[in-house]
């Protein structure tokens, strides 16, 4: 925040903010601000990406039921089209590594490509100790603590 106030200072731009040191929120800038229910905003309108925090909000009442099978409808929707759109971004480089270590896309090589988008969990009869569903499940559960506390 410092760093910011000073630049403003030195660029003669106008800058409304709150909150404390650690968690400053700019209200409106060279006379741009938002005109809704500032910091918190984002819990009135419900706007959010993660299906998780879908049900942590329905289960602290901060959004109506009713709302959820829109909500995940779009969330799952979103994420396919985000997933689609880094496919065509990144295919012809994906397609330059593969060709470059002799990898044919479905054999067993081709796991070092599967690598390259995160964490990756072997197939079944590997010795990995974190199943996929558990892994979605520990994460979708520390999500949904971490929202309704």
């Amino acid at each position: 925040m410092s760093v910011l106030k000073r630049v403003i200072r030195e660029h003669k731009i106008q800058m409304v903010y709150g909150g404390s040191q650690g968690t400053p929120y700019i209200q409106g800038s060279n006379g741009l601000y938002e005109f809704d229910g500032g910091p918190l905003s984002g819990w009135v309108y419900c706007a959010h990406l993660n299906p998780a925090v879908t049900l942590a909000m329905v289960t602290s009442k901060r959004m109506s039921l009713k709302k959820v099978p829109a909500y995940l409808t779009a969330q799952l929707f979103g994420a396919f089209f985000a997933g689609l759109v880094l496919y065509i971004l990144f295919e012809p480089s994906i397609f330059a590594f593969e060709t470059a270590h002799n990898i044919i896309r479905g054999a067993a090589d081709s796991v070092q490509t599967a690598k390259m988008f995160g964490e990756y969990y072997l197939q079944s009869g590997s010795s990995a100790v974190v199943s996929m569903p558990l892994a979605m499940g520990a994460e979708a559960f520390g999500t949904f603590l971490r929202l309704c506390s």
